[in-house]
């Protein structure tokens, strides 16, 4: 049964995750250690296609607690998707750079209203691709390349604005991307 659904869920991009997977012993309390076994390769399963599970559990939460501790369900973090999620962070520290342009027009000018309705644009398209985006990711990872921002700030400061950036400022940044990182990181 797991060869048909590995081949399934290989074969075709509708699958998102796998599940209802997990624990049910209101019914049968016999045969507890099947389902654990089965529970735990279908979590194997889903490791192995870097699928999130469903979980369904009744009567045995204790149980499917401790093979999920046991059997941690981990995303594999591919390099072409941290540089989707990088350039979406780019896309969403352009509404500031909109904002700082609309914040040097007068109150309620046509470009204050432009640029303030670009920002808004920008935001709004920013928060339906992250909204889709962080599906493929656990959420620590997403957040921490998120913090990525303060450095495209940056880049947009010197290179739009012509701002002094400090030596603070520099090293604020070196250690956002360590972090990054570090957080992207397989853990071994």
């Amino acid at each position: 049964v797991l060869d048909e659904i590995r081949k399934i869920a290989k074969q075709n991009s509708k699958v998102v995750a796998i599940g209802e997977i997990g624990l049910d012993y209101y019914w049968n309390k016999e045969n507890k250690e099947l389902q654990k076994k089965a529970f735990i390769e279908q979590i194997q399963l889903a490791n192995e296609l870097n699928l999130p599970i469903v979980i369904h559990t009744r009567e045995a939460v204790m149980d499917t607690l401790e093979i999920l501790k046991e059997k941690e369900v981990k995303k594999k973090t591919k390099i072409r998707d941290i540089c989707i999620l990088q350039a979406v962070i780019v896309v969403y520290t352009l509404s500031t750079v909109f904002a700082k342009f609309a914040s040097g027009q007068e109150f309620l000018s046509f470009k204050f209203i432009l640029f303030y309705g670009i920002e808004i644009l920008i935001l709004g398209v920013y928060a339906i691709i992250w909204q889709q985006l962080i599906k493929k990711f656990d959420i620590s990872v997403a957040y921490a390349n998120k913090a990525m921002g303060l450095l495209w700030s940056i880049v947009w400061a010197i290179l739009i604005f012509n701002e002094t950036i400090t030596i603070k400022n520099v090293i604020g940044v070196i250690i956002v991307i360590a972090g990054t990182i570090i957080v992207n990181s397989e853990d071994e």
